[in-house]
């Protein structure tokens, strides 16, 4: 198929489906790069559905490859695994098998060649607060905000972000979003969040090419 998307993204909610596209384009270091995503409706939406969304994905886009991204919060919160290596193998084996299952399904032609699974350590919004010293240089946060070295560290970061942030944040408002992953620099948000650092080296393989040290 010609022009197809090397990477398509299902995720939890609206918050990534509209900042993704600008933090892969980050990434990548590339002005624009098309993502096709599937929102799923929270964490539960992704370990009960996640068929369902694959299918959904390729009616329509049919990516090279489909990074899975959900929060680890969420997932310890709901009790849905034992552990965070429980949840990634088993997404991880269910992608594998859905991709397996559907080699006789043409609607969903080409199929993907990887399917993986990210996690956020601890939300999503965890990756949003890896990235202080341009937070501070785009005045978003206020003179006294509380620093730290490792997003993945902060317990809530929810609650971070509105105490240290000088206007209310809503992370699933589109406009605002968008508006704070502008400000972002990829390189400095996976030296502060390992997870971050994660997708950003899973970006890089969907597309072929080899991250920066």
């Amino acid at each position: 198929m010609n022009n197809r998307p090397k990477i398509g993204c299902i995720v939890e909610g609206e918050g990534e489906r509209y900042s993704y596209p600008s933090l892969i384009s980050k990434i990548l270091k590339q002005s624009h790069h098309h993502v096709p995503i599937v929102p799923a409706g929270g964490c539960g939406g992704i370990t009960r559905n996640l068929e369902e969304k694959l299918e959904s994905l390729f009616r329509t886009h049919k990516p090279e490859s489909v990074i899975v991204t959900i929060d680890l919060q969420d997932l310890l919160k709901q009790n849905l695994y034992p552990t965070c290596i429980d949840a990634v193998r088993d997404l991880d084996a269910r992608g594998i098998k859905w991709i397996e299952a559907n080699k006789n399904q043409v609607r969903f032609h080409p199929l993907p060649d990887r399917i993986i699974t990210v996690v956020q350590d601890k939300k999503y919004e965890s990756w949003l607060i890896s990235d202080l010293e341009s937070l501070r240089d785009s005045g978003l946060l206020i003179e006294t905000f509380v620093g730290h070295t490792d997003a993945d560290s902060v317990p809530n970061p929810c609650s971070w972000i509105n105490k240290n942030f000088k206007m209310r944040f809503n992370s699933k408002s589109p406009a605002e979003v968008k508006r704070l992953v502008s400000n972002l620099d990829a390189d400095k948000m996976r030296q502060c969040s390992r997870s971050f650092d994660k997708f950003f080296r899973e970006v890089h393989i969907c597309v072929g090419s080899e991250p920066s040290r």
